[in-house]
């Protein structure tokens, strides 16, 4: 192979280039050559018993690249036997010593995820000594079985299934495409939602789903929903949390306790949103959600907050543009999992916990974002944090001209934005209240938002609450309401009645988005006063996540 070819790929993979870019290095490269002279191992190691891949290479292979690398799933070739991986052993030991594959941007921080996809020191090394000495197949008895991978259903046959009403049409090239489609799903009384799993009609398409409830008043009075979606591609008012929520290529859905369930709000709708993309052949695509009951009213249900800040506002240029977002935790609670989200010219992302008594613990660390990568990060063990700890969060972005991922050529101002030509940045973070032998308090959080002018004025931090105020982290409890409503009611109930009407729970909300929040709130309005009451504002944090 031309030196320069080699240069030029290894230049390739450092900049994070796309899958594609393996695939036609691939085409260039006899699999039967050794990596490079100054590569090999020393003669010792080379003087050792020689590697196999049925005994050595196929149970990480099958075990860490299979559960992608087969038929209907999102990679470009299948790697389920001694043949496959021959033939591309050469960029596999590529990819695999630079970390490109198996896809994992997280470093390791101060908690562990159970859904680590990286493989150890020793197995890059495995792979590539393997293919250093020979390629050789070895034994086939030595070979392990293929893992039981599912064709349909991860969490088999769910108790709901909700389907677009047609595929619609996915073009071999062109821009990307953007819908949402709004479900009716009825949630049988008495039942509660352990889990809600994404299955895509063509894998290969979809780039993203975003999966969450809105009130049908709301839907039926925003939105137009035929058979080919929402143009424009509006986000779910209110994601589901985890998985359930949030689907990217590698994403596995996952069944939560009964304990755990998630609330699903009376009178909702499902509303999905897809992000498609070109594959470089006329597709169609027709995705299914299915829902998993549970008959077991959840004591401690998942719920989700997040940390975003939209006062983006990127010069053209601008090679290491910063914003940050906090909130501090009043209750005490336990992580389960995070997910970030950029676009494409996204640089890094964090996430850290700041203890009462000074102890950082970084939660989440991706040095080098990637677009086409965006998995969830679910907790080996659950995250245990004290209330008054504070959630900071930190994204920076490269637009200049010589980032090579810009879609922009030349770069122009990015602000905040849906489009993949804006930018976004969200951390999503997945949360109960603590388990049984901790306290049990009411575990909310300060909403992460203030206006653009006023985040903008304190560089990003969203953490801009009145100082004047009391802070949640003083509430009291008031019999049997949390806190958190005890205390809403006596800031915004201005005409002490003891309830909080439309008008006084949306005063601080932007003007055109009132009207959809007082939709919203009229789910649970039960009696039809106008207003909400105690037990009415309980069920309404509950429901959305607060």
């Amino acid at each position: 192979m031309p030196h320069n070819l080699a240069k030029s790929f290894r230049k390739q993979m450092k900049l994070g280039r796309p899958l594609e870019m393996v695939v036609v290095f691939i085409c260039f490269v006899p699999a039967t050559h050794a990596i490079h002279a100054e590569d090999r191992d020393d003669a010792a190691t080379n003087a050792a018993v020689k590697l196999t891949f049925c005994k050595d290479i196929a149970p990480i292979v099958f075990n860490k690249c299979a559960c992608c690398h087969r038929p209907g799933e999102v990679a470009p070739f299948p790697l389920l036997n001694y043949g496959d991986v021959k033939k591309r052993s050469r960029s596999i030991a590529v990819v695999t010593g630079n970390r490109y594959m198996p896809p994992w941007k997280a470093e390791h921080g101060d908690a562990d995820f159970a859904n680590d996809r990286r493989l150890s020191d020793e197995q890059i090394a495995m792979i590539k000594r393997w293919v250093n000495e020979g390629l050789s197949e070895g034994n086939p008895a030595d070979l392990p079985r293929l893992p039981n991978f599912s064709t349909g259903w991860k969490l088999g046959t769910p108790d709901i299934i909700a389907k677009m009403d047609k595929p619609i049409p996915v073009p071999l090239e062109g821009r990307d495409i953007f819908r949402t489609f709004i479900m009716p799903v009825d949630i049988p009384k008495g039942k509660y939602v352990r889990a809600v799993e994404y299955l895509p009609g063509t894998r290969s398409v979809v780039h993203h789903a975003a999966i969450g409830v809105i009130s049908r008043v709301l839907a039926q009075k925003k939105y137009q929903n035929g058979a080919e979606g929402v143009i424009g591609a509006p986000q779910p008012p209110n994601l589901l949390p985890g998985p359930s929520g949030i689907w990217t290529p590698g994403v596995d859905p996952i069944l939560n306790s009964p304990e755990n369930a998630i609330i699903w709000p009376p009178e909702s709708a499902l509303m999905l949103q897809l992000h498609l993309a070109p594959n470089g052949k006329n597709e169609m695509e027709q995705s299914s959600i299915g829902i998993y009951l549970s008959d077991v009213p959840p004591s401690n249900p998942l719920q989700i907050m997040a940390l975003i800040n939209e006062a983006i506002y990127i010069p053209a240029g601008e090679k290491n543009y910063k914003k940050t977002a906090s909130r501090p935790i009043t209750g005490d609670i336990e992580l389960r999992g995070v997910w970030a989200h950029m676009h494409k010219i996204g640089k890094t992302a964090f996430l850290k916990a700041k203890l009462p008594d000074g102890t950082i613990k970084v939660l989440l660390s991706i040095p080098d974002w990637d677009f086409n990568w965006q998995l969830q990060y679910e907790f080996e063990s659950p995250v245990r944090l004290p209330r008054n700890t504070i959630l900071e969060a930190e994204w920076t972005w490269d637009n200049s001209a010589e980032n090579s991922n810009n879609p922009t050529h030349p770069p122009k101002i990015v602000t905040f934005g849906e489009q993949t030509t804006d930018e976004m940045d969200a951390i999503l973070i997945t949360w109960t209240k603590q388990s049984k032998g901790a306290r049990n308090e009411p575990a909310v959080a300060q909403p992460p938002r203030e206006s653009g002018k006023k985040i903008a004025q304190n560089d990003g931090n969203a953490n801009t609450s009145d100082p004047d105020k009391p802070s949640p982290g003083k509430m009291v409890e008031n019999g049997k309401h949390s806190n958190a409503v005890m205390e809403l009611i006596r800031r915004l109930d201005k005409d002490g009645d003891g309830k909080l009407s439309f008008d006084e729970l949306t005063a601080d909300i932007p003007a055109e988005s009132r009207d959809a929040i007082k939709e919203q709130l009229k789910t649970f309005d039960k009696d039809g006063d106008g207003k909400l009451d105690a037990n009415e504002l309980e069920t309404a944090l509950s429901a959305l996540g607060h």
